[in-house]
């Protein structure tokens, strides 16, 4: 005969389950009935309620089942911008992680979690966009993401070249499109230490001339005839030396070299 144990009592609390009538005989067994959190009444096993197996009617591994089926989004763009996302930062052996986690970007504690994400930053607005940082340098949160398209994009990388002039900030790539000027054109520019106001002028031959004592030739005669490597050139140019000053350094090298 089965002894009745005594030491559960009605009201006790084993995790989501409440005792309302301890140990009931039932084919040989002892059960508890209990009550859910969710409402369900029934029989447990009472050896499964004391000891923790038995944690709910149920409804606590559906819950469960339902996060990790992440609402039926596993296949969905977002789902897949939210999994490309978490591994470019914490996924040492994706490619793109030297340029996200391998510098410090994060994703933040509450989007690691793929229902916060959805629910912070809803569906992506259509097939041209794609998730990005209004900081560069910081970590992925909702404070600081937006849905940003291919050009948003491209103007907002560690690499973009910011130029202002007369009251407008726009990158060099919006430049190069306003004025319809070739970009390699004002990158070139840019790089010799230009300003604004001459790296956007419509001018095709700004500052290609230099004339050097009495002497006028193009700049890249001056290159050719000097010997004077681009890079070289452009070293100079971003020290602050001019275009003139560098050719005269270049000239004066040249003769004591002859000398």
């Amino acid at each position: 005969m089965i002894k009745r144990k005594l030491s559960v009592t009605s009201g006790q609390k084993f995790n989501r389950l409440t005792v309302v009538d301890p140990c009931v005989r039932k084919n040989g067994d002892i059960y508890h009935f209990c009550r859910c959190e969710c409402g369900v009444e029934r029989l447990f096993l009472a050896r499964n309620i004391e000891s923790g197996k038995s944690k709910s009617c149920g409804c606590l591994s559906r819950e469960k089942a339902k996060e990790r089926a992440t609402h039926g989004l596993s296949k969905s763009p977002i789902y897949m911008t939210w999994s490309r996302m978490c591994r470019r930062c914490d996924n040492q052996k994706v490619a793109r992680y030297k340029n996200y986690g391998g510098r410090g970007i994060k994703v933040c504690e509450r989007w690691k979690n793929f229902e916060n994400f959805y629910e912070d930053m809803g569906d992506i607005p259509g097939p041209d966009f794609s998730i990005g940082r209004i900081d560069n340098d910081k970590d992925y949160c909702p404070e600081n993401c937006r849905w940003e398209t291919a050009e948003q994009q491209q103007n907002n990388t560690s690499r973009t070249i910011w130029i202002e002039h007369d009251g407008l900030r726009m990158s060099l790539t919006q430049w190069a499109k306003k004025l319809n000027q070739p970009y390699s054109l004002l990158k070139n520019r840019h790089a010799a230490g230009w300003s604004a106001e001459e790296i956007l002028s419509d001018r095709k031959d700004q500052r290609k001339f230099i004339t050097f004592q009495g002497e006028t030739k193009l700049t890249t005669e001056w290159m050719r005839d000097l010997g004077i490597p681009i890079s070289s050139f452009y070293h100079h140019a971003r020290k602050g030396l001019t275009k003139e000053e560098i050719i005269a350094l270049y000239a004066g090298n040249a003769r004591e070299d002859k000398s």
